[in-house]
């Protein structure tokens, strides 16, 4: 009896509770009870046609849909597991957002995930004028003040066009507070953002104008009332100042320091006291090279990162205290261009690279723990569905994910807004797309405003020349605001509003303005050459026409050098008093002084060649191809005033080189390395290192033939290896030069033999451009499809690819012999000799017109 009484209880109390579950509805259905394995489904409502969305559970199983209607993940949860639902891809201009979109301890079949999309939307508010005291092209992050207005600086414009420092509401209303006046007593060109003090005002930096005309630290409050705290002493090119928690800001700078001029840790008090707290060492031990602000870490340390240096010398993760002791927490292997970092939510820090990551060498988003141990979350896909090459931090977000900008990608290739959670999930919110109501380019990281949208800058756009078409700019920045969602914006549009020399046979040199500056070696208003500036968008202005005689140089030999001061220097074959060439200085305004006039002979160096280096001590450096001892060159040292040093004659003969004809290379020892197109063991050309004071070493002497180059006639470039790289005009295999490598210890391998024909170029009379993705980038003077010279691709390992071949004649350049140069939009900038819609008559006796060069962008 007792055990049929217990089993009825038994079996009647499993009834009763089966009953009272199912009429509430709380319990799982007979399935769910006898099942191991649950789907997990939901619905897609306002997709647009035509457009499709990719989804994923747990980051897996991906599900693609291409119409509003209803979805089922094919791979089944197990009981009690979980699942979270996230977008992978999206048809640009669509936005979508998931709710219900995570679970755990799953024990029945999941049914209401919803995911909801919508269109972007973009509008305009207002228009800037660029006249002054409007200043264009802001380049860096709003910084969020007090009163919920979000202040920033352009480097250009104002009352003087030394930069400014405005106020922008949440709705659109712009106020300039304040208009740099340059010169000793202010600065010129803002360089970084503005960064609050517990003061409620604002500090930041120029990189140049002060006392030195090196930069400054300054301060400006709510009202515009600006003051210069400090100015730098050496050319510092300062970053955005970071405040600690002792209320002091510190601050990094590229420049300066006690070891090989690789920047600096410094401290600088509310009141102006400046303190160094650390120099950079460099090698593979320390970190070369800040090149973002520094982060504040929870444990009251900053962490920052540098361009270069350490293991790989490709750049390093470090940490510094408040006094000033360093640690190198992480080394790059990779060519990375970090961003600053980031602190997240939980006290890690996350970052970008400009580069690296996949094969496409667009980009990568990191984790860093305060201890070093690094964590790549993704690498940008690039196309019309991803952005890439990132080029600020990230801007931690109220929901605990960041939010970015890439500079390139998406829909229009004119760079997206994204977001990432800490796990490295990536989502596409915006992509830019130009035109009057939108731009590209944005610069600076993203602020995040009190109403938890992101506020941030674009540097403008400017359209590409077609035949008969010139360059013109569609805008020139703007401000815009974009919702976590991704809905964006525009408040605020930036707007912009003698005789020609001919034969540019030297590079271009950007000025701190961005624009480009050149000579020419003949032409002008007295056919004796000109200096000329010419802005990224083609506008060409002759800044000085050479006047020859006794007063002034004829035919300037190499590319203008930029000074501390801002600038330009450059040296002229011939002409000035003793008719042996001239070293001059010329402002960006046009304003020419001749420095010293070369004399020759034994005493001193004539016919200066190539362009002039400037040094850590702030001197310049070059040579002449004649003069000397022995009348076979010189190398000499000018100060910015003009007090010229003859610190060694050429010997010539096996054991020394004879008539350099190319720039001065600075090492990262301090000293410089150069080539002799004659001379040496077999008199065809030597690689050598000269230090400052004087003291010369033959390093290399070039054997020509089939297995060596012969007769460099083009300056040495640095590698990030610190090796230098350089080509010669003749040898190698074919005897149409090559391009070889040379350790600071004098140990040459060559790289590649050009082949010339239709093929590939012949005869490189120009030195390697160092390209951004860690290749190098050069001319040929001669070889190509059309025999007018090409440009070419070659990486480090000597793989060699042809770029572009000249066609010549009205419609293209033809003969370039100047090195390319790498402008901030990541394109190069060159100059071909011949070639172009006009010509003239040549002025020496030649009765045959020619064509007269071109400038170029690839």
């Amino acid at each position: 009896m007792t055990m049929k009484k217990n089993s009825f209880v038994t079996h009647f109390q499993i009834l009763l509770l089966t009953l009272l579950l199912s009429s509430c509805g709380g319990g799982a259905s007979s399935q769910s009870q006898t099942s191991t394995m649950f789907t997990i489904s939901g619905t897609v409502t306002g997709l647009n046609p035509g457009s499709q969305i990719t989804i994923l559970n747990n980051g897996a199983d991906a599900q693609t849909v291409t119409s509003n209607s209803g979805f089922a993940f094919d791979v089944a949860v197990v009981r009690n597991g979980s699942y979270a639902v996230t977008v992978g891809t999206l048809t640009a201009g669509q936005l979508c957002h998931v709710t219900n979109d995570t679970g755990v301890n799953v024990v029945a079949n999941v049914t209401d995930v919803s995911i909801v999309c919508e269109a972007a939307a973009d509008t305009i508010l207002h228009n800037f004028s660029g006249q002054t005291p409007v200043g264009p092209h802001p380049s860096f992050s709003l910084t969020l003040g007090n009163d919920g207005d979000f202040y920033g600086v352009t480097t250009l414009g104002g009352t003087s066009n030394n930069g400014t420092i405005y106020k922008v509401t949440s709705a659109g209303v712009e106020t300039v507070l304040y208009s740099f006046a340059g010169g000793t007593l202010d600065g010129t060109a803002p360089s970084a953002s503005l960064t609050l003090g517990n003061d409620g005002n604002f500090y930041g930096v120029t990189k140049s104008g002060g006392t030195s005309n090196n930069g400054t630290v300054f301060k400006i409050t709510p009202a515009g009332v600006e003051s210069v705290l400090y100015s730098f002493s050496f050319s510092a090119y300062p970053y955005s100042l970071t405040l600690g928690n002792d209320g002091n800001f510190y601050g990094v700078t590229t420049n300066g320091g006690t070891s090989n001029n690789s920047g600096t840790v410094f401290k600088i008090t509310p009141s102006g006291v400046e303190t160094v707290l650390y120099s950079f060492a460099g090698g593979t031990l320390d970190g070369a090279v800040p090149c973002a602000s520094l982060t504040l870490g929870n444990d009251g340390n900053f962490y920052g990162v540098t361009e270069s240096g350490g293991t790989s010398n490709n750049g390093t993760v470090f940490k510094i205290t408040p006094a000033g002791v360093e640690s190198v927490l992480y080394s790059f292997s990779f060519s990375a261009y970090p961003y600053s970092l980031t602190l997240g939510n939980d006290g890690n820090f996350y970052g970008a690279t400009a580069y690296g990551g996949n094969s496409n060498n667009g980009g990568t988003v990191f984790k860093i723990t305060p201890s070093g141990v690094e964590t790549v979350l993704y690498s940008f896909a690039g196309g019309t569905s991803d952005g890439t090459n990132p080029q600020t931090s990230l801007t931690l977000g109220s929901d605990g994910n960041f939010y970015g900008v890439t500079s390139n990608g998406g829909t229009s290739n004119n760079g997206t807004v994204y977001k990432i959670t800490p796990a490295g999930v990536e989502t596409v919110l915006y992509s830019f797309a130009v035109g009057t109501s939108d731009s590209s380019d944005p610069y600076g990281s993203l602020t995040l405003g009190n109403d938890g949208n992101f506020y941030g800058v674009t540097g403008g756009t400017a359209s590409v020349p077609t035949q008969g078409v010139p360059w013109s700019y569609p805008n020139f920045g703007t401000i815009y605001k974009i919702t976590p969602s991704g809905v964006n914006t525009l408040l605020y549009s930036f707007t912009g509003t003698a005789e020609d020399g001919f034969f540019p046979y030297s590079s271009l040199t950007i000025g701190n303005n961005g624009n480009f500056y050149g000579v020419t070696v003949e032409g002008g208003n007295y056919g004796y050459g000109t200096a000329y500036k010419i802005t990224p968008a083609g506008v060409e202005t002759v800044l000085y026409s050479f006047t020859g005689g006794t007063s002034d140089g004829i035919a300037p030999c190499g590319s203008l050098t930029l000074g501390n001061d801002g600038n330009f220097y450059g040296a002229t074959s011939i002409g000035g008093t003793n008719g042996f060439g001239t070293a001059f200085k010329i402002t960006p305004a046009g304003i020419e002084t001749v420095l010293y006039s070369f004399s020759g002979g034994t005493s001193d160096g004539a016919n200066p060649q190539g362009s002039l280096t400037l040094g850590s001590d702030g001197n310049f450096y070059g040579v002449t191809s004649n003069g000397g001892t022995n009348k076979i060159g010189t190398i000499y040292k000018i100060t910015p005033a003009g007090i010229e040093t003859v610190l060694y004659s050429f010997a010539g003969g096996t054991s020394d080189g004879a008539n350099p004809q190319t720039s001065l290379t600075l090492g990262n020892d301090g000293n410089f390395y150069g080539v002799a197109s004659n001379g040496g063991t077999s008199n065809n050309g030597t690689v050598y290192k000269i230090t400052p004071a004087g003291i010369e070493t033959v390093l290399y002497s070039f054997a020509g033939g089939t297995s060596d180059g012969a007769n460099p006639l083009a300056s040495l470039t640095l590698g990030s290896d610190d090796n230098f790289y350089g080509v010669t005009s003749n040898g190698g295999t074919s005897n149409n030069g090559t391009v070889y490598k040379i350790t600071p210890a004098g140990i040459e391998t060559v790289l590649y033999s050009f082949t010339g024909g239709t093929s590939d170029g012949a005869n490189p009379q120009a030195s390697l451009t160092l390209g951004s993705d860690g290749n190098f980038y050069g001319v040929t003077s001669n070889g190509g499809t059309s025999k007018k010279g090409t440009i070419y691709k070659i990486t480090p390992a000597g793989v060699e690819t042809v770029l572009y071949s000249f066609a010549g004649g009205t419609s293209d350049g033809a003969n370039p012999q100047a090195s390319l140069t790498l402008g901030s939009d990541g394109h190069f900038y060159g100059v071909t000799t011949q070639g172009g819609i006009f010509s003239n008559i040549h002025p020496i006796g030649n009765t045959m017109p020619a064509q007269n060069g071109t400038v170029f962008r690839y």
